[in-house]
C-alpha cells in the first residue's frame, strides 16, 4: 500500500513492457525499432527525433494558449453566416465543452459510454419538434453544413440515386454550399438554380438566407411536392418562432401616395392611414381583433431627427382595447443612407450602411383600469412612450469605454467635424481632441506609473476635456476635485481617493485666485503644472499622438472604474463615488433615449467639469452623440453667458436655478432664439 504507484502514462497509455516482449516474440522481431524499420519505407522515416517541446500539464498548456490568444486583436468580426457571437455560462463551458468525458466519445449508439451525448441529442430533437410542429424529427449535433448535406444524401437514397438535380430556394450560406457541392460531385448531382422538374431529387430552402431575408417559398416547395422532391428546410432555431403569417403595415396616407411609393405598396399588405382622424384607430383595432398581426410606427412617419419623435395615443389605443403584445422593433443604420429623411447635418450618409434590427421581448402596456376616455388614451400614449423610450436605452451599446464610444463616434462622424470649444483656445476637431489625448496618456502612463488615481483640478475648457480622456487613454482613474470646496475637503477628497499627483493649470490657479489652496494641498500631494508639462510635448511626441489617437494607450474594460467625483463637503467629509464607464455611458444613454438630438445642435455647459451632470450629460453625452460642446468655465458671469450663446448658436444649454435666472435678468430676449433645450 505504501509502495510508489506507476506513472500516469504506464497506467493509462499503451501496453506494458512484458506485452511488448510477448508481442515481438509472436512475430519473430527483436525489436520495435527493427518493426518500425521493416514496415515503414526508409524514403519516409525521419532518422532523428521529432524537435518538440517539453510535455505540459493541463494547467500548463491552457496558460501558453491564453497567453497567445491575448495577443490577438479583433479588428473587423467577421460573425455571421450561421455563426454567432455567444455567451458560455462557465458551468456549461466546462461541464460539456471543456469535459473529455462528454466531447470525446462518439459513440451516441452506446448509451453507457456517451450518456451525456445522448441527452443532448434529445434535447435537440424535441426542440426541432416543438419549433417546427412535425411529429418526428431526426437530430444531429453536427455542423449546419455536414447536416445539409447528409440531408442531401437522404434524399438521393430515397429515389435510389436516379435523380440527379438539387434546387435552391434563396442562397444558402457559403460554407453550407461548398459542402453540399463537395458531396454531389464526384456522384454527378447537380446542386444549383432554382428550377424544379422530375429530375429534382431535393429542394434546399434557408430561411432565413444568408443575407438574412425571410423569403417566402411556398411555390417553390408545392412544386417541389408536386415534381416528389423531398424538401430540406435549412432554419435557424430561432427563425422557427417567427410566425409566416403575412402582417398589415400601417402607413402614413400622404407618403403612400407618393409615386415612388406605389411598387412597394404591391409587395405587402400596406393599409394607408390618416393619424389625425379617429377612425383610422378603430379600422387598425378591428384588424388585430381579426388576427392579424399589425406593423404601425407610433411616431406615425419616419424620423428626421434620428431619435424617438412624438408618440401617438392612437397607437396605443389599438393595443390597450384589444389587450394586445407590443412587440418593440428597432431599425438602426438606413438614416444612414442616401434615401433617408435625415440631412448630413444629422448622419455621415453611405452607399451601403450596416443595418442592425433589434426585436426586444413582447410587453403589455400596463394602464391603470379605472381610468376611462381621454385620460386612458392619454395614459396609453405615455406608456407606448415608455416602452419605446426603453427600446432606444436598450439598444445603446454601452459594453465598452467612454474613451472607446468617443473614438467610434469620431470615425462614424469623421475626424474633421468639430468636437469642443472654448472662448480662450477656440475650436478642436475629434481627430486634434483625440491626439491631445493620446499624446496626454502617453505622458501620464510613464510619468505616473505606479499611481492608480490622478487628481484633476481645472475649470470647463478644451484642456481639461483633452486632459480627462488623457487620464483615461493611461489606464488610470480620474479623480474630479471640486476646487470650489477649500483646501480641507479637497486634502479629505484626496485622501479617499488615494491621489498623490493632482494635475492643474497656473493661468486657472491664477484666474480663479486659488494659490492659497494650492500652496496648502501641495504640501500633502504633487501638484503637477500641465503648463510646464506641454513644454515637453515634442514633434515625436505629437506625431506618435497623431498615429495613436484611436487606440487607448492601456486597454481597460465597460465594468473599470473611469472617474471618481464627489459632493461638495457642505454637510461634513466629501463622499466620493466611483463612476464605472458603463455607468457613465448608461447615464448618457438614458438622457439620449428621451432627448431628440444630432449634431445639428450644439450644448452650451457652463456646469463645472467635476460636477456629475457637467461630466455626464454636459460633456460625455454631446461627444458620444456627435454633438459639439461649448465650454465655458464659470456660470457666474451672468452677462457674458447670454452673449456667448448667442454668439456660438448653442441650442441645448444646462444650468441651475440660480444661474438660469441671472442670466434672464441681463440677456437681451434675442439672446436665447436658437435655444431648443434648457436643462436645470
Amino acid at each position: 500500500m505504501t509502495a510508489a504507484p506507476a506513472p500516469f502514462s504506464a497506467r493509462h497509455i499503451g501496453p506494458s513492457v512484458n506485452d511488448v516482449r510477448a508481442m515481438l516474440a509472436a512475430i519473430g522481431v527483436p525489436s520495435v525499432e527493427t518493426l518500425i524499420s521493416q514496415a515503414v519505407p526508409k524514403s519516409i522515416r525521419l532518422d532523428r527525433p521529432l524537435d518538440l517541446p517539453a510535455p505540459a500539464s493541463e494547467a500548463e498548456a491552457l496558460a501558453e494558449l491564453s497567453a497567445m490568444m491575448a495577443k490577438n486583436t479583433v479588428l473587423k468580426s467577421f460573425i455571421g453566416a450561421g455563426y454567432h457571437g455567444v455567451f458560455v455560462p462557465p458551468v456549461i463551458q466546462r461541464n460539456l465543452f471543456e469535459n473529455p468525458a462528454w466531447y470525446t466519445a462518439y459513440t451516441p449508439y452506446q448509451a453507457e459510454i456517451s450518456q451525456g451525448r445522448l441527452e443532448m441529442l434529445f434535447n435537440f430533437q424535441t426542440l426541432v419538434t416543438e419549433l417546427t410542429g412535425l411529429p418526428v424529427a431526426s437530430a444531429s449535433l453536427l455542423d449546419e453544413a455536414t447536416a445539409v448535406a447528409e440531408a442531401v444524401g437522404i434524399a438521393l437514397r430515397h429515389h435510389r440515386d436516379k435523380r440527379t438535380k438539387v434546387a435552391l430556394a434563396g442562397t444558402p450560406h457559403p460554407q453550407t454550399l461548398d459542402v453540399v457541392r463537395t458531396r454531389a460531385e464526384p456522384l454527378g448531382i447537380e446542386v444549383d438554380g432554382e428550377t424544379i422538374d422530375d429530375n429534382t431529387a431535393a429542394l434546399l430552402v434557408s430561411w432565413p438566407d444568408t443575407l438574412g431575408v425571410y423569403g417566402d417559398h411556398k411555390a417553390a416547395i408545392e412544386k417541389a411536392r408536386a415534381a416528389g422532391a423531398l424538401v430540406v428546410f435549412i432554419a435557424d432555431p430561432l427563425a422557427l418562432t417567427l410566425t409566416d403569417e403575412e402582417p398589415v403595415f400601417a402607413i402614413d396616407y400622404t407618403i403612400a401616395q407618393a409615386w415612388w411609393m406605389k411598387p412597394f405598396m404591391k409587395l405587402a399588405r400596406a393599409l394607408p392611414l390618416n393619424p389625425a382622424k379617429p377612425m383610422s384607430t378603430r379600422t387598425l383595432i378591428k384588424i388585430v381583433q381579426g388576427g392579424d398581426p399589425l406593423v404601425i410606427f407610433p411616431e406615425g412617419r419616419i424620423t428626421v431627427t434620428g431619435g424617438l419623435m412624438k408618440v401617438y395615443d392612437g397607437a396605443a389605443m389599438v393595443a390597450d382595447k384589444t389587450g394586445s403584445m407590443v412587440v418593440p422593433v428597432r431599425i438602426e443604420g438606413l438614416e444612414k443612407s442616401y434615401f433617408s429623411r435625415l440631412t448630413s447635418q444629422h448622419v455621415r450618409h453611405r452607399l451601403f450602411p450596416k443595418v442592425k434590427v433589434t426585436i426586444l421581448e413582447p410587453v403589455k402596456l400596463e394602464v391603470p383600469q379605472e381610468l376611462k376616455g381621454r385620460q386612458r388614451r392619454a395614459a396609453a400614449g405615455s406608456a407606448l412612450y415608455q416602452v419605446m423610450s426603453d427600446l432606444v436605452f436598450r439598444t445603446q451599446n454601452i459594453d465598452k469605454t467612454v474613451l472607446q464610444k468617443i473614438i467610434e463616434t469620431a470615425h462614424e462622424r469623421g475626424m474633421k467635424e468639430l468636437a469642443v470649444q472654448d472662448p480662450v483656445t477656440g475650436s478642436l476637431s475629434y481627430g486634434k481632441l483625440l491626439t491631445a489625448a493620446a499624446v496626454l496618456g502617453e505622458k501620464f502612463e510613464h510619468l505616473y506609473a505606479g499611481q492608480e488615481t490622478l487628481g484633476i483640478m481645472l475649470p470647463n475648457a478644451n484642456g481639461s476635456c483633452a486632459t480627462l480622456l488623457g487620464v483615461m487613454s493611461a489606464g488610470k482613474v480620474p479623480a474630479m476635485i471640486n476646487f470650489t470646496a477649500g483646501a480641507a475637503n479637497i486634502l479629505s477628497a484626496c485622501k479617499a481617493a488615494e491621489v498623490k499627483t493632482v494635475l492643474t493649470s497656473r493661468a486657472f490657479v491664477e484666474q480663479a485666485k486659488l494659490g492659497p489652496v494650492i500652496e496648502e494641498i501641495g504640501r500633502s500631494v504633487d501638484i503637477v503644472w500641465l503648463d510646464d508639462l506641454r513644454a515637453t510635448i515634442g514633434l515625436k511626441d505629437k506625431l506618435l499622438g497623431l498615429l495613436r489617437k484611436t487606440t487607448p494607450r492601456v486597454a481597460r474594460k465597460a465594468d473599470d472604474p473611469a472617474a471618481i467625483l464627489f459632493t461638495s463637503g457642505s454637510e461634513g467629509t466629501p463622499k466620493g463615488v466611483v463612476l464605472t464607464h458603463r455607468n457613465i455611458l448608461a447615464n448618457a444613454a438614458q438622457a439620449a433615449s428621451r432627448i431628440d438630438f444630432h449634431s445639428g445642435d450644439k450644448v452650451f455647459n457652463v456646469l463645472p467639469i467635476f460636477h456629475s451632470f457637467g461630466m455626464t450629460a454636459g460633456t460625455v453625452l454631446p461627444l458620444i452623440s456627435g454633438v459639439p460642446v461649448y465650454f465655458y468655465p464659470s456660470p457666474l458671469h451672468y452677462r457674458i453667458v447670454p452673449e456667448l450663446i448667442y454668439g456660438s448658436n448653442a441650442t441645448i444649454i444646462f444650468g441651475t436655478d440660480t444661474f438660469l435666472a441671472g442670466y434672464a435678468r441681463t440677456a437681451h430676449p434675442y439672446d436665447f432664439r436658437s435655444v431648443r433645450y434648457c436643462f436645470a
